[in-house]
């Protein structure tokens, strides 16, 4: 069998983008530099199968790629608004997001010192308050001093062809470290509300706009 690769081109092979997303997406996941045991539909990992069987696999490509008037359903599927433009995009728009602190002691006892002095600062923002005690719930903690910077391929349309980048700083009670959080936590968010602006997002330019972001 030919290793399985997703197209790379501008031209779609499916109806529509929607299905030609779920198309590369589930052949990104199977291509040979990125798959534990891709004979076997094993994905990145080795925890998961990217279907059941090469039957199976086989019908969920031939699905996608099926003409508008087929009566697979999946127009209708792919209708409902997904997690991030339902609830990330809105609040990446205002410079938000729905991040988590680390503690580098390993001691959850820190978060939740910070997560009580957050909620002390913003007591009226009842998505934050709800945000924190929610999380509060799955803790995560890192030891050894960890600080670092992520940096990972995009799904969905190819490896190499859209990448993603997050960052952690350390909080250390330095001038330094005073000097760095500022910036980052200003630039960061910012850089998140002209992403949207500039992808046409009425109200990421209306939180630039009150918040003196420039906007190119």
């Amino acid at each position: 069998m030919e290793p399985i690769r997703a197209p790379r081109e501008s031209a779609r092979s499916c109806r529509g983008w929607v299905q030609e997303a779920a198309l590369r997406m589930l052949m990104n996941n199977l291509d040979p530099e990125v798959a534990e045991r891709p004979e076997d539909l094993v994905v990145y990992g080795g925890t998961g199968k990217a279907a059941r069987d090469w039957e199976s696999y086989r019908r969920i490509v031939a699905a996608l790629r099926a003409p508008g008037d087929d009566e697979t359903g999946l127009e209708e599927a792919f209708s409902y608004r997904g997690f991030v433009p339902a609830y990330l995009r809105p609040m990446f728009c205002e410079g938000k997001g729905p991040f988590r602190w680390v503690a580098l002691s390993g001691d959850p006892a820190d978060i939740a010192r910070t997560d009580r002095a957050l909620a002390e600062l913003l007591p009226d923002n009842a998505g934050l308050r709800r945000w924190l005690e929610l999380a509060g719930r799955r803790l995560v903690n890192a030891a050894n001093g960890a600080s670092w910077v992520s940096f990972h391929h995009g799904g969905g349309v190819g490896i190499g062809w859209s990448l993603h980048a997050g960052q952690v700083i350390v909080a250390d009670g330095t001038a330094g470290a005073d000097r760095r959080l500022e910036r980052v936590l200003r630039s960061d968010p910012a850089m998140g509300v002209l992403r949207r602006a500039d992808a046409g997002y009425p109200e990421a330019a209306r939180v630039a706009r009150e918040r003196g972001i420039k906007l190119p």
